[in-house]
C-alpha cells in the first residue's frame, strides 16, 4: 500500500451501497483494490453514514457498514462531541472562521486555507466505523422514525414554496396592498389546499398526511405572518425585520428567492457563532453567504433542485454532498445533482471545479475508469 500524494474521492451513498451489495463483482473487487492501494482514499462525511444508516433493513445496514471497515483508509472532516465525523456544518464553519479574518478572500482562497481542515479526519476503515457504531446503533434504535418524518417535512415544504419566488421584491418606500383579515384567511386555506395537493401529487411523503401537514404548516407560517399586518404598508419591510434580512445584503433587482437565501443564511449564523464563540452580529458584519464557498453550492443546487417537478428526501444530503466536492479530487453523486452541476458550471466558476471533478462517464463503471485513468500529481 502507498500513500505518497494520495488522492481523495467523494463516495455516494448509492456507490457505497452497490460495493457492499456486490462485494463479488469484477469492478467491485477492482474498486476495493484501488481504495486499498493507497492512492485514492475514500472521503466519508456524517451525512453519508446517516443515509447509510437509515435503510429499514438492519442486515443492509450491516452490510454497508462492512464495506467501509474493510477499506484500508478512510479520510473524513473530524467531527465533536458524541459525533466523530464531520458534516457540513463544520465545513461552513471552517470557511467562515476564515473569512471573518479574511473578510475579502476569493474562493479559491478560501478553499485553499480550508482543505487541509476539512480533511483532517484519518483513520483504517475498522477504526472508523467502530468509532461511529455508538451513535449510528443509539440513532437507529431512538432516533430513525423521527428523523425520517422531519426529514420529508423538510423536503416537501422547502420543495412546494407557496407563490413565485422569482417575483421581485417591492422597492423600499413602495406602497403594498395589505389584505384585510377575511381576505388573509382566504388565502391561507387556499395555499393550504395547494400545498396538499402538491404533495399528494408530487410528494415525497413517507407516511406523511399531506392535507394535516399542510394545514398545520401554513397555519404556522400565516401566524407568525398575522401580525405584521398592523404595519400596514411597510409590511414587506415589518417581514425582512423579522426575519433579520437587511436590504444591503440582497442583490440588486432582488427576487423573493433571494431574501428566502438570506434568511436562512442569517438563521444559521447562530449555530456557527457559538461553534466558533463569536458573536452572531458580529459575524453578519463580516461574512456574506456569496463568500462561502459551500454555501454557495448549496444554495445553487438548492435553486435548481426546485424547479423539478418531484420533491425528493435524498435531495438534502445531496445539496450537502456537492459542497465537499471543492475539497476532494473526484466527486461521486448522482446523475441529477451531476446535471445540475454542470448547468450551474456555465455561470458559477465553483461550479466549474465541480464539474470537472465528476467522473465523466455515469455508473459506477464510470466512477471506477475516471479512479483508474485519473492521473497522479
Amino acid at each position: 500500500m502507498r500513500l505518497f500524494n494520495p488522492r481523495y474521492v467523494f463516495l455516494d451513498t448509492a456507490t457505497i451501497n452497490y460495493a457492499a451489495d456486490h462485494p463479488n463483482y469484477s469492478t467491485v473487487v477492482e474498486f476495493t483494490k484501488i481504495l486499498n492501494s493507497g492512492d485514492w482514499i475514500a472521503y466519508i462525511t456524517f451525512h453519508q453514514l446517516q443515509e447509510l444508516a437509515s435503510h429499514g433493513n438492519a442486515e443492509v445496514v450491516g452490510r454497508r457498514l462492512e464495506f467501509l471497515a474493510g477499506l484500508t483508509n478512510i479520510a473524513f472532516p473530524a467531527g465533536a462531541g458524541r459525533f466523530p465525523t464531520g458534516d457540513v456544518i463544520s465545513l461552513r464553519s471552517f470557511e467562515i472562521e476564515f473569512l471573518a479574518k479574511h473578510h475579502a478572500a476569493a474562493h479559491e482562497e478560501v478553499i485553499d486555507a480550508v482543505r487541509a481542515k476539512i480533511r483532517s479526519g484519518f483513520n483504517s476503515g475498522k477504526q472508523f466505523v467502530a468509532d461511529n457504531l455508538g451513535w449510528i446503533r443509539h440513532f437507529r434504535t431512538f432516533e430513525l422514525d423521527k428523523y425520517q418524518k422531519q426529514l420529508a417535512e423538510v423536503a416537501n415544504a422547502t420543495h412546494f414554496y407557496v407563490g413565485d419566488p422569482k417575483a421581485k421584491i417591492p422597492q423600499k418606500g413602495q406602497h403594498i396592498n395589505v389584505p384585510s383579515n377575511v381576505e388573509f384567511e382566504k388565502r391561507f386555506a387556499q395555499s393550504a389546499q395547494w400545498l396538499s395537493e402538491k404533495m399528494t401529487n408530487s410528494g415525497d411523503l413517507r407516511g406523511l398526511n399531506p392535507e394535516e401537514f399542510a394545514y398545520r404548516f401554513m397555519h404556522e407560517a400565516f401566524t407568525e405572518s398575522r401580525p405584521l399586518l398592523q404595519h400596514g404598508g411597510d409590511y414587506f419591510e415589518a417581514l425582512l425585520a423579522r426575519d433579520g434580512v437587511e436590504r444591503n445584503r440582497l442583490p440588486q433587482k432582488a427576487r423573493v428567492e433571494d431574501v428566502i437565501f438570506e434568511s436562512i443564511f442569517v438563521s444559521s449564523m447562530r449555530i456557527y457563532a457559538r461553534r466558533l464563540n463569536r458573536i452572531k452580529e458580529e459575524l453578519l458584519e463580516l461574512v456574506r453567504k456569496e463568500s462561502v464557498p459551500s454555501w454557495l453550492v448549496w444554495q445553487e443546487i438548492d435553486r435548481r433542485l426546485r424547479q423539478l417537478p418531484n420533491a425528493e428526501t435524498g435531495n438534502m444530503h445531496d445539496k450537502y454532498a456537492a459542497s465537499f466536492g471543492l475539497y476532494v479530487d473526484i466527486l461521486n453523486v448522482d446523475k441529477r445533482i451531476a446535471d445540475i452541476i454542470r448547468q450551474a458550471a456555465r455561470t458559477y466558476p465553483l461550479f466549474k471545479i465541480l464539474h470537472e471533478r465528476i467522473p465523466k462517464r455515469r455508473g459506477f463503471d464510470g466512477l471506477v475508469l475516471a479512479l483508474r485513468q485519473k492521473p497522479l500529481e
